[in-house]
This record gives structure tokens, sequence and C-alpha cells, in this order.
């Protein structure tokens, strides 16, 4: 058992070494086949060795910033920024149905049998939740993007809730 907060970080795989390895030599845009990839290790990277190549894309996305995403039955392909960008298009809607599942949960609490720490706790929650909900619809999306437009970069977190305000 560990002692306090200490824990051992295991070492890296070899089938994960030599996966990082092989998705470091391609480029944007390539597609590398899952047969290339089985031959490569010696194993089955959609079934068996799925975790190696899981740890490996982690890894290279970390280390290099390399996104790869699959090619259902084919393979793997190394996306360009934009492909990237795209692929990620869908983040507003995914927050969106997580708040929603997430707040549904902590609304049937029993907030009569909280303590005051705990009901501050809900309040939170809930408010945190109503504002990720407000700001991920696409009427609010559509005046944000448009601010973004008019400074042409990243809106300063305090900017961002000042273009809230103007919202009932």
């Amino acid at each position: 058992m560990n002692e306090g907060n200490t824990f051992t970080i295991p070492e890296r795989s070899i089938q994960t070494t030599m996966l990082i390895t092989k998705l470091k030599e391609h480029e944007e845009g390539e597609l590398v086949k899952y047969a290339a990839l089985n031959d490569y290790i010696k194993e089955n990277v959609q079934k068996e060795a799925y975790s190696y190549l899981r740890s490996a894309r982690n890894a290279v996305l970390i280390e290099d910033g390399a996104r790869w995403e699959t090619v259902l039955n084919v393979g793997i392909k190394r996306l360009t920024p934009s492909e990237a960008l795209h692929a990620s298009s869908n983040l507003p809607r995914k927050i969106q149905r997580t708040v929603r599942r997430e707040k549904k949960k902590v609304q049937r609490i029993d907030f009569s049998r909280l303590d005051k720490e705990d009901r501050n706790g809900w309040n939170l929650l809930s408010t945190y939740a109503s504002l990720v909900s407000h700001i991920s619809k696409k009427k609010t999306q559509k005046v944000l993007t448009e601010k973004i437009r008019t400074n042409n970069a990243e809106l300063p977190p305090g900017m961002a809730i000042d273009t809230f305000k103007s919202f009932k």
C-alpha cells in the first residue's frame, strides 16, 4: 500500500513506445492502416492492443500536439490543424448535454436534508450548470462569435462575461 500520497508511475510499455515512434513518423493528413500497426507491434490494435494505441495517441498529442482520429475499420489519420478544429466543433453541444444531465442529478437531491455547507454547494453547482447551459446556447454563441470577430482574438474571461450581461 502507498504511504501518504505517493505512488509509482508505471513505465510505458514497449508496444506503446513503438507505436509512439511509428506515429511520429507520419505527416499531417496521412492515414496509417490498422494492418500496418498490427504488423509493427505483432498484436491487434483494434482488440487486445487497443490500450497501447490509445496511450500512444495521447502521448503524441501531449508531446507534439499531433491529433489522430479513427477512420472506422481502416486505421487512424493524423489531422491537420483545420481538421482538428472541425473535429472539436461539437464541444459546446457535448458540454451542454453533460451539464443538463448532471444538473438533473443535482436537482433530484433532497435540498431540505442538506446542512448549510452542502446547501451552498448545491446552489453553487446549480448556478454553475445554469451558467454553462446559458453560454452553450446558440444565440449566446452567435453574440460571442461576433465579439470574437470584432477583436480578432480569444476573449479574456472578463470581456466574455461582460458580453453575457446584455442577456436576460
